[in-house]
């Protein structure tokens, strides 16, 4: 039997991340898209691989409750990846936990779709 490990809700968000990390070459930027979000990570969708145990800084750009367009940043590591096509689908885990203090607009909106 499969026992589940996640801590939290896993919430589906319509929304693109920036994500920064340091390869062997250089400093990288890359853009994705949002599958999904819990407090503690994200899924996302890119074109280019990141490798497991990378750290990384991710800004994450959302359209909040109230329709404006609102950035939350936070910091992690990438924990895995899978192939999809020409896509990767990566995992990745929050330093800390998404907080009503350290991201206020972002908590509050997945507390908002929570309770739909």
């Amino acid at each position: 039997m499969l026992t589940n490990k996640r801590r939290h809700k896993r919430i589906p968000l319509a929304a693109s991340a920036t994500i920064t990390y340091s390869s062997e070459e250089s400093s990288e930027i890359i853009q994705t898209m949002i599958a999904d979000i819990s407090l503690s990570g994200v899924g996302v969708y890119s074109d280019k691989r990141i490798r497991e145990g990378t750290g990384l800084s991710i800004e994450i750009s959302f359209i909040s409750a109230q329709g404006l367009m609102t950035t939350a940043f936070m910091k992690g590591e990438s924990v895995y990846d899978r192939v999809i096509g020409d896509l990767y689908f990566m995992g990745i885990e929050f330093d800390e936990e998404i907080s009503p203090i350290n991201q206020p607009s972002l908590y509050d909106h997945l507390q908002k779709i929570l309770t739909y």
